[in-house]
């Protein structure tokens, strides 16, 4: 059986609403991290089920399913994926993120919305 990776959204929700053991900073980052990959890698695999995508297993495949999504008319999906893209880099990388709560809050809403959009996308 394949790992479900919406848990990885309900991880990120817990993260933001009941920290514990962790500062609120890090946290937040990792609620933006594990908000994406929800989306990526649920993304990646309807892409790869569904719509004929070959994943390289590679850094490269962040851009290439969001790029899949496009040339598909997902336009939503796409645009979605590429915004929390940047801001999981932003955490994930850079020492000081200003907005750092609303960024957290905005990656759970974006992936909350492209789990349906590709739960809509296999009807």
């Amino acid at each position: 059986m394949s790992f479900d990776w919406s848990e990885y959204l309900d991880l990120a929700r817990h993260l933001v609403d009941q920290p514990k053991g962790f500062t609120r900073e890090a946290g937040l980052r990792s609620a933006t991290s594990r908000a994406y990959y929800a989306a990526f890698c649920s993304a990646r695999t309807v892409a790869k089920e569904r719509f004929y995508f070959a994943p390289t297993n590679t850094g490269k495949d962040h851009g290439d399913v969001i790029n899949h999504f496009r040339s598909l008319g997902m336009e939503q999906i796409a645009k979605k994926l590429g915004r929390m893209h940047g801001w999981r880099k932003q955490c994930d990388y850079d020492g000081k993120v200003d907005r750092l709560e609303t960024i957290a809050n905005s990656a759970i809403r974006y992936s909350t919305d492209v789990l349906k959009l590709l739960k809509w996308s296999g009807r």
